[in-house]
């Protein structure tokens, strides 16, 4: 493994926004990552006319170049698009944003600051960003090490990506970052977070309800969104139990919560339901691909990819290569590929 013996140079930073649909504020989002990174990419996952315009714009505003894929193949496809382009392009480093993300002006500054305060920089794997408000695990901290991190505002290390392969295209949405970082770690590679909060993000649509003197919030995704949620979840679990109890054991307690907060307030409760269900019987089965539950409509990131396929994971030791609560935290160290607790040097 090889790490920056000071900290991250800017320059050797790739920045990619995976876009499908984008709304107007995409120009304004990617600009203000222009200054911070040596260069921007966006992946384009199939979008519709309107939405290609919104993607060339913000372009030709922050000199990114574009890679438009004819259909939506999903965010782990898109991805891997973007880690080839930057390896080739020399860069080291891969900082991964949603559409809607919206970085601030010190955010790679941030996760600089995270890099250089860690003592063990050279098993870095992956640096997640904080959203506002500051998470309560890291008041006073320059970083925690998770279990996983969400994509968005992620930071990958290249030489990490090298050696643990691709992410898996066959998830094609969901649970994309967390079997990655799982992945990661069972190579050896650490899992950190940035505490300065250094984006906006939401994840899902946000809303609040009241309940027995309570303010309980739910994401409200949609019923397609929950099919892909929870089939992959799922696949997580089976693949990694062993390896990491821990995270697993935080997220089985997080589809206990929201699968209960789904039934009690979320709207379209039946569809949900239904996806859910559908979701339980085919990472029953080890399928993956893209599912059934879909809506062709362009800015819902909708799938319009390929058919299912059967994937076989053969454990922690990266022999099968066919890839694709931020917030559960590390459970004991990173192993590696051989079981032990830190990688060879």
């Amino acid at each position: 493994m090889t790490a920056d013996t000071e900290g991250i140079d800017p320059a050797t930073v790739c920045a990619i926004f995976v876009t499908f649909g984008p709304d107007e504020g995409l120009a304004a989002r990617v600009a203000a990552l222009a200054g911070q990174v040596g260069s921007i990419l966006l992946v384009d996952n199939g979008s519709g006319p309107e939405g290609r315009r919104r993607v060339t714009a913000a372009a030709e505003r922050s000199g990114a170049r574009v890679i438009a894929n004819a259909e939506n193949l999903g965010i782990a496809t898109a991805l891997n698009q973007a880690a080839l382009h930057a390896a080739e392009s020399g860069c080291r480093w891969l900082l991964c944003l949603d559409q809607d993300a919206t970085p601030m002006a010190h955010m790679v500054g941030s996760l600089d600051h995270a890099y250089r305060s860690y003592p063990g920089r050279a098993r870095i794997g992956m640096i997640g960003s904080s959203a506002f408000p500051t998470p309560l695990r890291c008041h006073d901290k320059a970083w925690v090490e998770e279990g996983w991190v969400i994509t968005s505002g992620s930071l990958l290390s290249l030489a990490a990506y090298a050696p643990t392969g691709r992410f898996r295209d066959d998830f094609f949405i969901d649970y994309v970052d967390v079997e990655y970082c799982l992945r990661l770690r069972a190579h050896g590679y650490s899992i950190i977070r940035a505490c300065q909060p250094a984006m906006l993000h939401d994840i899902g649509r946000p809303r609040r309800h009241r309940f027995l003197g309570r303010w309980p919030t739910t994401t409200d995704h949609p019923a397609w969104r929950r099919y892909y949620i929870t089939r992959n979840r799922i696949l997580v679990w089976r693949a990694y139990a062993t390896a990491e109890p821990g995270v697993v054991l935080c997220d089985l307690g997080s589809f206990i919560r929201t699968t209960l907060k789904l039934l009690l307030f979320e709207r379209d409760r039946g569809a949900k339901a239904r996806s859910l269900a559908r979701g339980v019987r085919d990472a029953a089965r080890g399928r993956t691909g893209t599912g059934p539950p879909t809506r062709q409509q362009e800015g819902s990131d909708v799938t319009r990819g390929r058919p299912s396929q059967q994937f076989s994971f053969r454990g922690s030791g990266g022999a099968d290569r066919r890839t694709p609560c931020s917030g559960c935290p590390a459970a004991g160290r990173p192993r590696g590929p051989a079981g032990r607790s830190r990688p060879r040097r």
